[in-house]
């Protein structure tokens, strides 16, 4: 791999590099040769790849050069975290430091074209980021471990990175929250503030366990259509998996407390929303609230978790109050059912019968939304025996339209 890139001498019209499946890394010498040799527009990596970078090579690090690449993708696998699969804390550092040094190196440099930047948590240079002007971004996507330094100056820097990239579209932080951290819930902006960056362009806007009283719930961001608050990983997975909950936790937001937040939002064109919480006693507010706030909304995906095991889900009074919104294309559904026999069960005496239960329950909500009249499927998240997560039942016909029910 440490001679890679010098074939693009003789291949002038490539312009775009993927990286997949190196399981030794991709050296940062591969990145340098590509750049030197060719006019690269676009380089990405899969989830299953990554940099292989050491600290001496690095130990002259120069200024970051002026670059003509337009998108980097580099996200984040959660996997290389778990505790039987990482090394000791201080060779992980040496890595995370080498690491952000190479992507530091590539990004600064890319501030004039960038388009598309994709980056870790832990390695994005968010505070040098934050002195540039990026004109021509419109995607920002920001993942993986939140850092142990993710504080205020992790806030402002952010905040000031958007007040820069007056072209962005799409803004995605996904945050995964370590047991060890003392973070609550994340702090992406920081406190409400009259200084606050317009995001006059922001059509998509992607974020985990925000704190309810964050500044990001008071963007002024019109032209928002796609809206998620969410998980990472999934709850469920966190709850049913020890290798996930013995490292990761997951502080859903009560409805309680994401209600006032989606209240400070304005997005009358908001056409796609996803959200994560523990119902609680404005559990039907807030859903009445998905309903009169956004008559432009056509997808919706809604994971509902049960505050105590024995509440009982009451999902046609759900339904009724969804089937409000006229204008509902797709609606996906995690419900948190108390007879669901669990994440990654495998005994089919139990997933069977509970299986055909939840087919009935599937029809019957497809039922109760026939004053959508641009309905066009219903997915219900069942978390037990997820190999089966993609089966999809047959179509049905009704009323001169077809309706899919598929059971993820």
């Amino acid at each position: 791999m440490n001679g890679f890139g010098t074939e693009l001498i003789y291949l002038p019209s490539v312009v775009s590099i993927a990286f997949d499946g190196t399981a030794q890394g991709v050296p940062w010498r591969a990145i340098e040769t590509c750049l030197t040799l060719r006019p690269i527009k676009a380089i990405s990596f899969r989830h299953t790849t990554a940099l292989s970078v050491v600290l001496p090579a690095l130990r002259d690090q120069a200024a970051p050069a002026p670059s003509v690449v337009e998108e980097f993708i580099y996200p984040t696998c959660l996997m290389v975290l778990f505790p039987g699969t990482r090394r000791s804390s201080r060779l992980r550092q040496k890595r995370l430091l080498a690491e952000r040094l190479c992507l530091s190196s590539l990004t600064l440099g890319m501030e004039k074209t960038a388009r598309v930047l994709q980056l870790p948590l832990g390695c994005a240079p968010i505070q040098e980021m934050a002195e540039k002007d990026w004109p021509s971004m419109h995607t920002l996507v920001l993942e993986g471990e939140l850092p142990s330094s993710a504080g205020r100056q992790f806030c402002m820097g952010l905040s000031k990175i958007l007040s820069r990239m007056p072209g962005l579209r799409c803004l995605a932080i996904r945050a995964a929250l370590p047991k060890r951290t003392s973070v609550g819930r994340l702090r992406i902006l920081g406190d409400p503030s009259p200084l606050l960056p317009s995001c006059a362009s922001l059509r998509s806007l992607t974020i985990t366990y925000p704190d309810p009283n964050d500044a990001v719930f008071s963007l002024r961001a019109p032209q928002l259509e796609k809206l998620s608050i969410r998980d990472w990983p999934r709850h469920y997975s966190i709850r049913a998996e020890h290798w996930y909950s013995n490292y990761w936790r997951s502080p859903v937001l009560f409805a309680s407390e994401i209600l006032p937040g989606l209240r400070r939002i304005s997005t009358p064109s908001l056409a796609s929303l996803e959200f994560v919480y523990i119902a609680d006693r404005v559990d039907t507010d807030l859903l009445h609230h998905i309903v009169d706030a956004y008559p432009c909304l056509r997808h919706l995906e809604l994971h509902r978790y049960r505050h105590l095991d024995e509440q009982w889900v009451d999902y046609e009074h759900i339904v009724r109050i969804l089937a409000e919104i006229r204008n509902l294309t797709t609606l996906r559904l995690n419900l948190d059912f108390g007879d669901d026999p669990g994440p990654y069960n495998h005994d089919t005496s139990l997933t069977e019968p509970w299986r055909r239960e939840l087919r009935e329950r599937g029809w019957h909500i497809v039922d109760l939304l026939n004053t959508c009249s641009k309905l066009e499927y219903v997915q219900l998240i069942s978390h037990s025996n997820t190999k089966r997560m993609d089966r999809i039942l047959p179509r049905r016909s009704s009323n001169s339209r077809n309706r899919l029910l598929a059971l993820l």
